[in-house]
């Protein structure tokens, strides 16, 4: 599924396009796959993926990630997953602390929405979520018939996971006010991703949306 290019497309789901998210979850595991079995091919493999995620799709500078290439032509709608995986995962390590805050800006600004909501327990919450994409988007807009932000408690968890490694590597690197913001973000919309859970009496269990 890796081509000569570095890019790893989506096997029979697309066989011409490659999603920047899959692509990324696919470097970290070539990079466990080596650390498992010390093979080498698998050390280059994972090389090729972040050599195809710098000139392909990642605009450091602007603190913009592309959704991936589709048919050879960048895909440029926000997608919240390409940011959070990209930054949560081993490959996110090589990123430079200060791209890391241009790329976690985006993230939030336009993904972050509040939206109020029954859940099937008929409880109504009203909690702040990230979208798939950027909601104020003409293309979200036209897709979604108006403004309709959508909450996904997957793809904030995403956002979660991104926010506390962020708050790791700038801690480490001794930048302290940042690291303690970004985990204060990432407490908070666990809290509010918590409010999404209801419980269901056949299953004797706790579930949320999706």
């Amino acid at each position: 599924m890796q081509d000569s290019d570095g890019g790893i497309y989506d096997g029979d789901r697309a066989p011409n396009k490659v999603h920047t998210e899959p692509h990324v979850d696919a470097g970290a595991a070539f990079l466990m796959l080596y650390e498992a079995t010390g093979d080498g091919k698998w050390l280059l493999c994972a090389e090729r993926a972040f050599s195809w995620f710098e000139r392909k799709v990642y605009h450091p500078e602007e603190g913009l990630i592309d959704q991936g290439i589709w048919g050879g032509s960048p895909s440029t709608i926000f997608a919240t997953d390409c940011y959070s995986w990209s930054m949560a995962g081993p490959l996110g390590d090589r990123i430079p602390l200060e791209a890391l805050r241009k790329l976690t800006e985006t993230m939030l600004n336009r993904s972050l929405v509040k939206i109020t909501l029954t859940l099937p327990d008929l409880a109504k919450k009203t909690v702040i979520l990230c979208d798939f994409t950027n909601p104020e988007d003409p293309r979200a807009r036209n897709a979604r018939g108006g403004y309709h932000p959508l909450g996904s408690v997957e793809w904030t968890s995403g956002v979660i996971l991104a926010l506390q490694k962020n708050a790791v590597r700038f801690w480490d690197s001794g930048y302290r006010p940042a690291a303690i913001f970004y985990k204060g973000l990432a407490e908070g919309l666990l809290a509010e991703t918590a409010k999404c859970f209801y419980y269901i009496d056949d299953l004797q269990g706790w579930a949320t949306f999706y």
